[in-house]
């Protein structure tokens, strides 16, 4: 299945598919991530080349997806491979999580296949409001997830303590005394 995980920069999106990836870890399942991915203790992804029999039996992180899936390449030969990958996805038991800002930035293909949206609307005091969406019923749940204790599981990289410590409204409202 293909799992999105959006929203804007610093509401959660890879604190969100570093959990998912944690708790899949733990459960003795393979998963695959691309190299800057901020979460330890993963394989790293790459295309799979011609003959390749692929991935199978696993789950595939790719957080800043359109990287892999963009819309205004989709002729390109890696959006081909992945556009593969992800139509063998299925058949190979494997569950891809996208990480994106927007789905509409990933190519139609992609967008098209997405069975559950998982929208992330911020990140405050180590909590994480997001909402659940599934595809093909159109049921949405909103959901509080609670992230303490997550931020010793990701890789120290400058992005996530950025994120961590800035507040980009609360810095607005102070200059602009709202």
């Amino acid at each position: 299945m293909i799992t999105t995980v959006e929203g804007v920069s610093g509401a959660g999106k890879s604190l969100i598919l570093a959990m998912l990836a944690d708790a899949e870890v733990k459960k003795e399942r393979r998963v695959f991530a691309e190299a800057d991915f901020a979460f330890q203790g993963y394989e790293e992804f790459t295309l799979p080349g011609p003959g390749s029999d692929g991935y199978s039996d696993c789950s595939i992180y790719l957080d800043d997806a359109y990287r892999f899936f963009d819309s205004r390449a989709s002729a390109s030969v890696q959006n081909r491979e992945m556009t593969l990958l992800v139509g063998m996805s299925g058949h190979n038991r494997v569950d891809i999580y996208i990480g994106v800002l927007a789905l509409d930035i990933l190519d139609r293909r992609i967008r098209r296949l997405v069975g559950t949206r998982i929208i992330c609307k911020g990140v405050k005091e180590e909590k994480a409001e997001v909402s659940i969406v599934s595809a093909s019923s159109g049921e949405e749940k909103e959901v509080t997830v609670d992230l303490s204790g997550l931020y010793s599981l990701v890789k120290p990289c400058e992005r996530l303590r950025t994120i961590q410590s800035w507040d980009t409204l609360g810095f607005i409202k102070e200059v602009l005394e709202v």
